[in-house]
């Protein structure tokens, strides 16, 4: 994600793609605090970035403010955020929770889910 981030955006881009990528990993085990600021910065920042561009974007005194740094600092941030929730937080389990082979089929989330739907569609 991030060479990716690279490739289209430069210096920049690097730097945005490795912290969002990085803030998600900081917060990878509070879920609801992850992706509150997930969802609040892949929003916010093309809000925002709409917010800068409809005020007076093509009459400006500087030309059109889309091609600022700001506005598109912004809406970097956002697509960054969005590219970086499809990255994994770890690859590997993490140290402290229990190795998920060790887990029985039967009391893993994932057959419990199945095994509730299965139900409710009877």
């Amino acid at each position: 994600m991030v060479a990716t981030a690279t490739l289209i955006s430069g210096i920049a881009g690097a730097v945005v793609g490795g912290a969002a990528v990085g803030v998600r990993w900081l917060l990878r085990r509070r879920e609801k605090l992850c992706e509150a600021v997930t969802i609040g910065t892949a929003a916010g920042g093309l809000i925002l970035a709409g917010a800068v561009l409809s005020q007076n974007p093509w009459r400006s005194v500087d030309g059109y403010v889309g091609h600022s740094a700001g506005v598109q600092l912004l809406a970097l941030a956002s697509i960054a955020m969005l590219a970086a929730s499809t990255v994994p937080a770890s690859a590997r389990p993490d140290v402290d929770s229990p190795d998920e082979r060790s887990v029985p089929l039967e009391k893993s989330a994932i057959f419990r889910a199945v095994r509730n739907v299965r139900e409710s569609r009877l």
